[in-house]
């Protein structure tokens, strides 16, 4: 049998590791740039097509559209082939590109209007770069990438195994373990580099692609990455459950030092809130800011460790640009120019960064206007250091709050059968509704720093892996609705509201409840009938990287099992400890004959 087909079925995972390459030969940039010119030609063809669809659509008949469609695959195809990059390349940009095409198809058909947001932009500069080895046949065990000492006849990629025993102890010694070395070959042409390979890869993980990967930005220059996309068999379903299942309500809401990014509640009692914390500080940091601080360094520039001050940082920039601009605008007023660089500068106030670039750039080519460039270059350089610290700051910030959510999500997904949550939500719409409120207001700043979506996401792969359920609930009136006796009060922007009946309560602890409230009995049933055994653990831990992320608010009661709230649906009788605690409308499973 085909080892394809044995394969149907099994997850595709990637595995991505920094590297640090000793050299990056002419290969990748002769690489990259016949890689943006055929996604630009792909673009550009595919944009003129649809225009002129746009403009016959009315009067075009179903055949018609067809073929218009069907010119368009011949066309695209016909640019891949006459491509000068190898098959690999052709393909990967090709699958690329379709895929940009049908997220934007599924986009418009969701709103209901074919706009040119999301549509596959054209790509004018080279700041990320994807060079694909795909290994055919269905790919190739993972046991012949990683050798000691690599063949002389491979020269696709090599990487040197990571001692089995490196992963058993999060200590410093073992993380040394984890450094490996390998190469990147393109071209013929071997690209050596050191690694730190952080994670562990299945043994039994069949590779289907190796992806060099490459990163600019102005302020970190260019970063590498490879990338290893594998198959693996799929995790049994026979570990052991915990009985346990949530409510879980998610959102955002600043605090002194943190965003609250949800509240969970399950079936054991505990009510524990998700904190993500608006700090960015690490050892590294807090010792060189110790070092300033102690030595008095006049030319070092301290590490910022929490969200404040990097806004602080970026208002004073945002400030000095603001300085510069009236002086640019008084100076242009007393000193004569010609009318390209009077239009530029009668428009200064409205300008950012870019736009006094470009004039700084106007007034050197006319060689005229010599205080204008020294005050405008004296300005670029201090911001462009400024701006460099700032985006650091931000970087450092996005990749902690990744690896938190990551360490989150799996949390979750092995400690819980069932995950009860909102339904999906859109939130940028719901943000950008006219007459919205106040609440909706403030919140709008923070909607990128908690970045629910991207929670969301891990979380859905980490359940999948885990094989737990995720279950929609209805997020109508759950955070005004008193879930102890149902009365509905009136929204507003405070944490904590009381209803008509007198029951104070949180929005966010409310909405949990009700979401946990709606375990379906479907849900229930499945987990029953599978009679799988069940974790005796009754107690939840808490890792140490989780214990600023996972705050315990109180605990009700003792856990209850799965299939002990089960057992009381099926009577119809719900636990008295439940009533009290306020863990009401339990679903109910009809009782089999």
């Amino acid at each position: 049998m085909d080892s394809r087909t044995s394969r149907q079925g099994w997850p595709v995972l990637a595995y991505k590791f920094w590297i640090q390459p000793a050299r990056i030969p002419q290969q990748v940039w002769d690489t990259a740039r016949e890689t943006h010119s055929l996604w630009n030609q792909l673009v550009e063809l595919t944009n003129t097509t649809y225009g002129q669809l746009k403009t016959r659509e009315p009067g075009l008949s179903k055949e018609e559209r067809a073929a218009i469609y069907a010119d368009l695959d011949r066309n695209q195809r016909r640019l891949v082939a006459e491509s000068k990059l190898n098959w690999e390349g052709r393909e990967f940009i090709f699958e690329r590109f379709n895929a940009a095409m049908e997220r934007w198809v599924r986009s418009a058909a969701k709103t209901g209007s074919f706009s040119e947001g999301g549509f596959p932009k054209k790509r004018t500069r080279l700041d990320k770069i994807a060079i694909r080895h795909r290994y055919s046949h269905g790919g190739v065990p993972l046991s012949r990438l990683l050798r000691p000492r690599p063949r002389k006849s491979v020269w696709r990629f090599w990487l040197r195994p990571v001692p089995y025993h490196a992963y058993s102890h999060p200590g410093r010694a073992h993380k040394r373990l984890c450094y490996s070395e390998g190469f990147f070959g393109i071209d013929g042409v071997r690209i050596p580099f050191r690694a730190m390979i952080h994670r562990r890869v299945p043994a039994e993980a069949i590779i289907k692609n190796v992806i060099l990967i490459g990163r600019h930005s102005r302020q970190f220059s260019w970063e590498w990455a490879f990338a290893l996309v594998c198959v693996t068999p799929p995790r049994p379903a026979s570990t052991p459950r915990t009985g346990r299942f949530c409510g879980l309500d998610l959102g955002w809401r600043k605090f002194d030092t943190y965003l609250r990014i949800g509240m969970l509640v399950d079936n054991a009692g505990n009510v524990i809130e998700l904190r993500l914390p608006l700090s960015t500080s690490n050892r590294r940091a807090r010792d060189f800011n110790s070092w300033i601080e102690l030595a008095g360094h006049p030319r070092a520039k301290r590490i910022y460790e929490t969200w404040e001050e990097i806004q602080e940082a970026t208002a004073a920039a945002e400030k000095s640009m603001e300085m510069v601009k009236a002086q640019v605008a008084a100076m242009g007023e007393s000193l004569e120019f010609p009318e390209e660089i009077r239009n530029h500068i009668s428009q200064v106030t409205e300008m950012r960064q870019r736009g006094l670039v470009h004039l700084l750039r106007a007034l050197q080519e006319a060689r005229i206007g010599q205080d204008l460039q020294d005050l405008i270059m004296t300005w670029k350089v201090l911001e462009d250091k400024a701006r460099r610290r700032i985006h650091s700051a931000r970087v450092r910030f996005a990749r902690k709050r990744h690896w938190l959510y990551q360490n989150l999500a799996a949390w979750m997904a092995e400690n819980y059968d069932v995950i009860s949550w909102e339904e999906e939500l859109d939130i940028k719409e719901m943000l950008q509704k006219r007459g919205r409120a106040e609440a909706l207001e403030r919140a709008d700043r923070y909607r990128q720093i908690a970045a629910i979506g991207e929670f969301r996401a891990i979380l859905r792969r980490q359940v999948t892996k885990h094989h737990s359920v995720l279950m929609d609930g209805l997020a109508a009136y759950s955070t005004i609705r008193c879930f102890t006796c149902g009365a509905q009060t009136e929204g507003s922007a405070e944490l904590r509201l009381q209803c008509p009946e007198g029951h104070t309560f949180d929005q966010d602890e409310n909405a949990a409840r009700w979401f946990l409230s709606e375990v379906s009995r479907d849900v229930l049933s499945e987990f029953i009938l599978r009679k799988e055994p069940v974790s005796q653990e009754q107690r939840i831990e808490i890792p140490t990287v989780l214990h600023s992320v996972l705050v315990p608010r109180f605990q009700l009661r003792s856990v209850t099992t799965l299939e002990t709230w089960a057992d009381h649906a099926v009577r119809g009788q719900p636990d008295q400890r439940d009533q009290q605690n306020g863990l009401r409308n339990i679903p109910t499973i009809p009782r089999e004959e």
